[in-house]
């Protein structure tokens, strides 16, 4: 037998394993709560990865919140086709209490996603197959279980790319018509949870910094604003504001923003605020595919992981400056931190200093946080 009828042979079966592999029919079950739109996007953007080589599987979106029955849920999923392998992906106390109750099965995987390690995922150790967190998250001395395999990934999956803005641009361009290279979008931040679990605020103080500096940085630009359901949601005795972005009202933190960048000198003709509101389309990814279009520079919270990783994917880094505030929590600053060690944008300290992109040189190359997961998923 002729070393040339070897390899042949050897080159078709494993082209025929590939096939096989490739045509094995999967489910994937997303679970989220569905008021959380990071958490969703975040299971998106894994699962469109995964799709990316695999089209032909199936998705089944499971949204839910503090009503859902998860007896049921848990029911539903563990009677999928046992022909067909299950990947159940989740985010949230329902998604991983659906993980706990569901019966061990060689077919069945999951995976639970998250941007911060919490006792939520310690918890889930020794009990799903998959655990992705950032890798700036990862407590030291964790490991994996002989049941659990940890994926440490480079920041927080998401679901935004050239093309999803391209679309979102096209539909929405009316709106922003006038922007170009020289102006500002500006992302104000929010409150968020400590790591101790107690809140943090990004308060008026913040916002004021934040416009003497957006201002120092350019004083000509017009300058196009968005907050967030996070932007002044807790007075500074830690209590949740009623009505905030539920009614008119703009909420006092992005009131102070906006007064003191007409201090500064802007006028109110060059300031356009599109206020949050949860009965309404927030323009947050509309604004960033406009500035993704038109080349324009990007003031991004710190506190904000998710929108940080959407928009170090798709804003070139010398557009991108992130930006410190007292909402950030430790990990938050890591995070910071590992995205300017990567070269991936510009860093302003809350000490005010504005550190310039690294140069490649001396930048970490990392992967995506998708690619990363997915690799491994597949694997």
């Amino acid at each position: 037998m002729s070393k040339l009828f070897i390899i042949v042979v050897f080159f078709v079966i494993c082209k025929y394993m590939e096939v096989l592999y490739v045509n094995t029919p999967c489910v994937i079950v997303q679970i989220y709560e569905s008021s959380a739109v990071g958490d969703k996007n975040q299971i998106i953007g894994v699962v469109n990865e995964l799709k990316r080589d695999h089209p032909h599987w199936d998705v089944v979106d499971r949204p839910c919140d503090k009503n859902t029955d998860i007896v049921r849920l848990t029911a539903e999923v563990a009677a999928l086709p046992i022909d067909k392998k299950c990947l159940v992906i989740g985010i949230g106390e329902t998604a991983f209490s659906v993980f706990k109750a569901l019966p061990k099965n060689a077919q069945l995987k999951t995976l639970a996603l998250g941007h911060q390690w919490t006792p939520a995922y310690a918890d889930l150790l020794g009990k799903i197959t998959w655990i992705a967190v950032p890798d700036y998250a990862i407590p030291n001395g964790l490991t994996n279980t002989s049941t659990t395999k940890i994926i440490q990934t480079n920041g927080v999956s998401h679901a935004l790319s050239a093309e999803s803005l391209r679309a979102e641009y096209d539909l929405y361009k009316d709106k922003f018509c006038l922007m170009s290279e020289s102006d500002r979008v500006v992302i104000l931040g929010g409150d968020a949870l400590g790591t101790d679990n107690i809140q943090k605020r990004f308060t008026q103080n913040d916002a004021v910094n934040l416009a003497k500096a957006v201002a120092r940085e350019s004083l000509q630009a017009n300058f196009y604003v968005v907050n967030g359901p996070r932007t002044g949601k807790f007075d500074e005795n830690l209590i949740e504001i009623p009505g905030v972005h539920k009614d008119e009202c703009i909420d006092a933190v992005t009131t102070a923003f906006i007064e003191a960048l007409k201090s500064q000198g802007v006028s109110s003709a060059r300031i356009k605020l599109h206020d949050f509101k949860f009965s309404e389309k927030s323009l947050y990814v509309p604004l960033i595919a406009a500035a993704f279009v038109h080349n324009a520079i990007v003031w991004v919270p710190g506190e904000s992981s998710s929108m940080v990783c959407e928009i170090i994917s798709n804003i070139k880094p010398s557009n991108i400056i992130v930006y410190d505030n007292n909402a950030m929590n430790s990990t938050h600053a890591k995070h910071v931190e590992s995205v300017f060690k990567q070269g991936r944008a510009r860093h302003y300290l809350l000490s005010g200093e504005l550190k310039n992109v690294l140069p490649a040189s001396t930048a970490v190359s990392l992967p995506d946080a998708r690619a990363q997961i997915a690799k491994i998923i597949i694997e």
